[in-house]
């Protein structure tokens, strides 16, 4: 791998350049570089930076890293294994519980550290073809007058650079500049809660489990971190923390172990964290469209579901592996060979990522509800899940990413309560494959096949 920090009025010309070094960002970079493709990744931060996001890794995710040789390192750097997920009520008494242990595969759980370490991990031994830019501001698009998007327009150490590039891919978070840029349209919509997030110290021997203990405010989700450190999320109606708590967080907190008691043993480490607080917005969005020509939206520029579900990595390595994979079917990236790329990556990303935005959705409903009816619901719906194997199953198969396992008509029902006869006939769930190359290239010909019709 190429790093620099800043360099002026240096364009130059690249086969891809990659907007953001995030997870889809690099791991793309990963399998393009090792196809000997000639890439530029810009990122605008001059260091990777501890941020409040993306500290979980589902099974799917890790499988991806592994075909792209970032796994190893992931763990060199200290990553926790996680072995469930698991819903307790506010005294800390298990209430749903979702068991990773029994899935498919070899990638039984999933991995957790905190977003700067996943970054740093991702971008070591990178393949020489690969430069990585920092402190690289990205604020256009270079656009022909065909329409075609040919590059990127960046600001390093104050002075423009631009870049010239058959494809640009824009990894710059949810509120990407280069989505609206591109007349990309979006349907978004945010949550009326917030989540606020305390990194806590000296929290040795925690158990490596995803916690989320339901209160009657809505949900605090409470996870070990590499290092005897911890993540607590809370739960909190938008504005209310800003407005009313700034000035005690302290006060704030203790009302915090008030209502969840089965925290009171950390009692110490959580006022110790009070001055870590950050307010997270959260967004349920996807653009509509996630490409056009010479240009390709990936992780949470083109989707951001509710976190609660910790999808958002996943999601983003699936981007980054089908959009390699689409691409690196191409003898020579030509215009014509990039568009059916990108054609075939919609096609077989947006239907899976709708799926995952459903179920994260649905989470989201089921835990982070505050209304009467929404915590009793809640109450059934954990009871009936923690009773049922076959639907516990079918929901970790789901969230892990093993595959696509949708809810037949009698799981709908027994999801509403009705008595299950068969209730230890467990489905069969297989580990799907990740998309093989046999079956992009045969969606890739297809979508070549129709450029010319598209066009005219």
């Amino acid at each position: 791998m190429t790093a620099s920090s800043a360099r002026p009025g240096d364009g130059g010309r690249y086969d891809i350049v990659i907007c953001g070094a995030g997870v889809a960002g690099l791991t793309l970079a990963r399998l393009l570089g090792d196809e000997g493709r000639r890439v530029l990744v810009l990122e605008r931060e001059r260091a990777f930076r501890d941020v409040f996001k993306g500290e979980v890794l589902q099974p799917r995710a890790l499988r991806i890293l592994q075909a792209v040789g970032s796994l190893g390192a992931l763990r060199e750097h200290g990553a926790l294994r996680a072995d469930r997920f698991t819903a307790y009520s506010p005294d800390g008494r298990p209430v749903g519980d979702l068991p990773y242990a029994g899935l498919p595969g070899h990638h039984n759980h999933m991995l957790v550290h905190g977003f700067r370490d996943i970054q740093r991990a991702l971008a070591e031994n990178l393949s020489p073809t690969v430069e990585v830019r920092y402190g690289a501001s990205v604020h256009g698009l270079r656009i022909g007058d065909d329409g075609r998007v040919t590059g990127a327009l960046a600001m390093q150490a104050g002075q423009q650079v631009e870049i010239e590039a058959t494809l640009t891919v824009a990894c710059d978070g949810r509120g990407s500049k280069l989505r609206k840029e591109a007349g990309l349209p979006l349907i978004a919509q945010r949550y009326g809660h917030e989540f606020i997030g305390f990194q806590l110290d000296r929290m040795a021997d925690m158990e490596p489990t995803l916690a989320a203990f339901t209160m009657r405010q809505g949900v605090v989700l409470f996870f070990p971190l590499p290092g005897d450190q911890a993540r607590m999320y809370v739960q909190a109606e938008c504005g209310v923390f800003r407005r009313r708590q700034r000035q005690d967080v302290p006060g704030w907190l203790d009302g915090v172990l008030r209502t969840v008691p089965a925290l009171r043993q950390w009692e110490r480490q959580v006022h110790a964290a009070a001055g870590t607080a950050r307010i997270l917005p959260i967004w349920r969005q996807r653009a509509r469209l996630w490409t056009r020509p010479g240009f390709a939206l990936a992780g949470d520029a083109a989707h951001c579901v509710h976190p609660i579900a910790a999808q958002g990595m996943s999601a983003a390595a699936d981007d980054a592996w089908v959009l390699g994979a689409a691409l690196g079917n191409c003898d020579r990236l030509t215009p014509a060979a990039v568009d059916a790329a990108l054609a075939c990556y919609e096609e077989v990303r947006q239907p899976r990522q709708d799926f995952i935005d459903r179920i994260s959705h649905s989470l989201a409903s089921l835990l982070t509800g505050t209304s009467a009816s929404a915590r009793a619901l809640r109450q059934h719906e954990l009871r009936v899940i923690e009773r049922n194997e076959r639907l516990r199953q079918i929901l970790t198969y789901n969230m892990a990413g093993c595959g696509v396992r949708r809810f037949t008509a009698r799981d709908r029902l027994l999801q509403i309560g009705l008595p299950d006869p068969r209730r230890t006939a467990l489905p069969r769930l297989a580990e799907e494959p990740l998309p093989a190359i046999d079956n992009i290239m045969t969606r890739q010909k297809r979508a070549a096949d129709q450029q010319p019709a598209r066009q005219q």
